[in-house]
């Protein structure tokens, strides 16, 4: 009787559960739709376009996040109980869990992904990202072979000369298989110390373990620009390095920049650095980028890192559309810059997307992002995935 109890309760327990969930679903569902409306140019320019975000109906609260792909809105909210456990707004993750979903169980979402032909390769920390502890400073990677759906895992600890760290930081991460190249920033309270060092581990030795490549001058604080949450999701042979200092307002100013080359272990330093306001590093086939914050737009330089120190040689300038306007340059794609916009008059925000020619500055493609809810004044989109889909 006891196992039939038991069963009874368990059907019962998991009836609740959907029946829960589902009337919060239906109770929170939204009736906002978003619209991504060409304005001027090619509409073709974002047919894979990429985005995931949130929108905030008013200043103080947010809507359900939202992602658009295939030229479609999606609230997150109105995907079924079991899709809102899988989904990721990594689309390469996604399309990972279409045909591999048993590669990503146990896996973080925040951690570096990379695919190729034959294999997806996983880089990560073992350390605890939701609560920022790191208790074991072990580094772990797993390899997929597509061809015989079989996955490896290895752990690697760090170097003798860094397991005195208390802290373990993982800044980046870049995949050339059978090569695993990973940054990360140590620290020992202490005795008041901190290093930022990149190790590599060769998946093809008899026996991979961990090595220090090389640890950077104690002046380079940052990497990316900050842009990392505890791991990258890209996958770049150049790290950008930085020097920043923060002002007792919270703002940050770069003095120093530099490129390190993960493939010829060389640093490339860049002249002038400190000349740039708020620069932004941009990677395209062709090379590196460097757009610079100009009067109502972007200067576009163009890095020569086959020199040394890099030179930078003027491209093109890209302008908004307003002197009220803030100019996000994102990524750059077939010879063209992706930025994302963002208008403030009387208060109200803006939301755009535009396009234009790497070499020329042209426009070529400028679209708005609007909602359809009335009640609302104004809606403020907030970007986390600005990419394209593969």
């Amino acid at each position: 009787m006891a196992k039939y109890t038991k069963l009874i309760g368990t059907i019962i327990f998991t009836l609740i559960t959907f029946s829960v969930c589902s009337i919060s679903q239906g109770q929170n569902s939204t009736n906002q739709t978003l619209t991504l409306s060409t304005i001027e140019g090619d509409p073709s320019y974002i047919d894979a376009l990429y985005l995931a975000g949130y929108a905030f109906t008013n200043t103080d609260s947010a809507d359900p996040s939202f992602v658009y792909q295939n030229g479609d809105f999606t609230f997150l909210e109105e995907l079924s109980f079991l899709d809102k456990i899988d989904h990721s707004t990594n689309p390469l993750i996604n399309k990972i869990k279409d045909k591999h979903a048993s590669f990503l169980r146990g896996k973080s979402p925040y951690a570096t992904f990379e695919e190729n032909k034959e294999r997806i390769i996983y880089a990560s920390s073992r350390s605890d990202i939701y609560w920022s502890k790191s208790t074991a400073n072990q580094l772990s990677v797993s390899v997929l072979e597509k061809s015989t759906n079989k996955e490896t895992t290895d752990v690697f600890s760090l170097p003798d000369n860094l397991q005195k760290s208390d802290f373990m930081n993982l800044r980046d991460v870049y995949i050339t298989y059978p090569k695993i190249y990973f940054t990360v920033g140590t620290s020992n309270p202490s005795t008041n110390t901190e290093a930022l060092s990149v190790l590599s581990v060769d998946l093809e030795d008899s026996e991979p373990k961990l090595k220090l490549v090389r640890e950077f001058d104690s002046e380079f604080n940052d990497t990316n620009n900050g842009n990392y949450t505890g791991l990258s999701t890209s996958n770049s042979r150049y790290l950008n390095l930085n020097s920043t200092y923060y002002s007792d307002e919270g703002e940050s100013t770069v003095s120093k920049m530099a490129f390190y080359d993960y493939s010829e272990d060389k640093i490339l330093d860049m002249p002038d650095s400190e000349k740039l306001s708020s620069p932004v590093v941009l990677e395209a086939e062709e090379g590196l980028y460097i757009a610079a914050a100009a009067e109502h737009g972007y200067t576009i330089y163009k890095a020569d890192t086959a020199k040394s120190p890099v030179a930078l040689s003027k491209i093109t300038e890209i302008s908004g559309s307003a002197e009220s306007s803030t100019l996000y340059p994102t990524f750059i794609f077939n010879d063209s810059l992706y930025s994302y916009e963002e208008i403030y008059v009387d208060k109200n925000s803006t939301s755009f997307i535009q396009t234009n020619d790497l070499e020329t500055g042209e426009l070529t493609y400028r679209g708005k992002l609007t909602s359809n809810n009335e009640k609302d004044e104004n809606v403020y989109f907030s970007l986390t995935e600005f990419e394209l889909s593969e």
